[in-house]
């Protein structure tokens, strides 16, 4: 056997000596994590400039082709989906980098990711696309071979979305009249929150087992077990916050006229505070 593999080497004394091999393992592993480090937070740069760039650019072709609304939408979603795959790219290195790092609050600490207009991020721009995706995801799910007992199953998860995303609406006009109340309002609000969150990252991971577009061109995270002792740059707090806002302004844009009209009646019947 090499020496070189050997765990214990007996030194001149006869005694076995443990090897530094671990040592030597460890020296590896710590710069293999201090590179992707480096690497995560120039990733971390990278998406806020490239969601920068696109709400100059998107705002500067907004009226490319003032004549013609048509091929200004198309364009428009072109646009979108260029900057797409660019973050997609941007997620997916980002991914591979963080193997290391098991701590999701010193993550987001490193990568930083935000954005300084969540309405006009790419993610929330991307919902102009989905009810084209949508349909997308059920013609593949049909034609595949999945089995029959699968298709029902997903396509009647899928169909729970708007259900999901009326269930927050609700919390954006009820209001607690005790003490008691605004602690359950919180908590309820916060959940309905995070199933929504949870039903568009399940809706893209569908759309990879099924290979048609993405809903969004990266997924998001929950506030579920958050930690503010474990958060103490409040860095994912801040990622959290974003998360949540850009998927309910996914939302409020793929159900526009839905969402708009549960408002509407909200405020007509008058059932809650304002």
């Amino acid at each position: 056997m090499s020496e070189t593999l050997r765990i214990y080497e007996e030194s001149d004394d006869g005694n076995e000596n443990e090897w530094d091999g671990l040592s030597e393992y460890e020296e590896v592993r710590a710069r293999e994590e201090a590179e992707s480090t480096e690497k995560l937070k120039d990733l971390g740069a990278e998406y806020r400039d490239l969601e920068r760039r696109f709400r100059v650019e998107a705002e500067e072709k907004s009226h490319k082709y003032p004549d013609d609304p048509e091929k200004q939408t198309a364009y428009d979603k072109f646009i979108i989906k260029k900057y797409e795959g660019w973050i997609r790219h941007n997620r997916f290195l980002a991914k591979i980098n963080s193997r290391h790092i098991t701590n999701p609050y010193y993550l987001a600490n490193i990568e930083g990711v935000s954005v300084d207009n969540v309405a006009g991020s790419v993610e929330v721009k991307s919902a102009a696309m989905y009810e084209e995706r949508l349909q997308s995801l059920e013609d593949a799910i049909k034609e595949s071979e999945t089995s029959e007992t699968e298709k029902v199953e997903y396509l009647g998860r899928m169909k729970e979305t708007w259900g999901l995303v009326q269930d927050h609406l609700i919390y954006q006009y009820k209001r607690p009249h005790s003490e008691h109340e605004a602690r359950m309002y919180d908590r309820d609000r916060t959940e309905a929150h995070n199933k929504m969150i949870d039903q568009l990252n399940w809706l893209n991971g569908l759309t990879e087992k099924y290979e048609t577009d993405r809903f969004t061109c990266r997924d998001f995270v929950t506030s579920r077990g958050y930690e503010t002792r474990f958060d103490g740059h409040g860095s994912f707090a801040r990622r959290a916050k974003d998360d949540r806002a850009m998927v309910e302004k996914y939302f409020d844009l793929a159900y526009e006229d839905r969402a708009n009209d549960l408002r509407r009646r909200f405020e007509r019947e008058n059932r809650f505070e304002f």
